[in-house]
């Protein structure tokens, strides 16, 4: 299930991948092949100095930048083509290749960016997916942790009394239930797929429970966020297909945990359920599509 793996802004992507251009910030100075190694500690200081400046340069340059975020852009793009074609064939090593390639944006981004940016998220996001599927499911959980933390704070909230409830979410100090705004939207959309990624993993690692216990509260706060929107108390315009749609295939993840868990009528109502918003979501559609008198 790749549902949450998300491309970086459309920029142009290099035709060649030449490796990763090296921005970071070196403890030892450069000395050239031919060159008397036998300097004097002043020396030594002067050329470091000399260095570091020129790396700074370097880093504010927009050509620079630029060319960093297109090689990012690739990398995260090379790391989903073999996340396509491991899904497609169930080799690991493709896996491994995957999450080489979203190691290389990741180092970039976190570079460039920095830790809190919604790329840096967006990668991290990725790499769980990938760590997952390899079994390296602490890594996975980091991984994901951090992306759904960055992307749950980019979220309008308000305190709630229900906050205390939630059976996964573990909201800092004053924080509250999630609300829209205009600005957040796509977030809250990415919170919902950061949800059922970990879920995922839950389920692969053999936790059925708490697989559950996620998936029924990104559930809930995909169909409350929802109703919400079409009561019009929301900030934003309805765009409850997006929401439906995730909330259609909550309710089927929901059916195969509870399938393996041997939970056969917890199953079918889950199916049942994830059926009937699928064919909701058509019906609503169809009457979109069809042509007004």
């Amino acid at each position: 299930d790749l549902d949450g793996m998300t491309d970086l802004p459309d920029l142009p992507v290099p035709t060649k991948l030449e490796g990763q251009l090296d921005l970071a910030v070196t403890t030892t100075p450069t000395i050239l092949p031919g060159l008397d190694m036998d300097i004097d500690e002043e020396e030594q200081q002067r050329r470091h100095r000399h260095h570091l400046q020129r790396r700074k340069q370097r880093q504010k340059n927009p050509c620079i930048i630029r060319r960093s975020l297109e090689l990012a852009q690739a990398w995260n793009m090379k790391g989903l083509q073999k996340a396509r074609e491991a899904s497609g064939s169930g080799c690991c090593q493709s896996w491994e290749d995957a999450l080489a390639a979203w190691n290389n944006a990741l180092e970039i981004i976190s570079t460039l960016l920095g830790k809190r940016h919604v790329q840096y998220a967006m990668i991290e996001n990725n790499r769980g997916i990938a760590l997952g599927r390899l079994e390296r499911y602490d890594e996975a959980f980091r991984a994901l942790n951090i992306a759904l933390e960055i992307r749950q704070s980019r979220l309008v909230t308000e305190t709630s009394k229900d906050t205390e409830q939630e059976p996964y979410r573990k909201p800092s100090e004053g924080e509250g239930v999630t609300s829209f705004s205009n600005d957040n939207t796509s977030t809250f959309v990415e919170v919902i797929s950061t949800l059922h990624n970990l879920a995922n993993v839950h389920q692969a690692k053999g936790d059925l429970s708490t697989a559950l216990s996620v998936l029924g509260y990104a559930r809930n706060l995909c169909c409350r966020n929802s109703n919400e929107l079409q009561e019009g108390t929301g900030n934003i315009a309805p765009t409850t297909p997006t929401y439906t749609l995730q909330s259609a295939r909550l309710c089927v993840a929901m059916g195969h945990v509870y399938w393996d868990a041997g939970q056969w009528d917890d199953a079918h109502d889950a199916y049942i359920d994830g059926m009937a918003v699928y064919e909701g979501l058509a019906a609503k559609s169809a009457s979109l599509s069809a042509p007004s008198n």
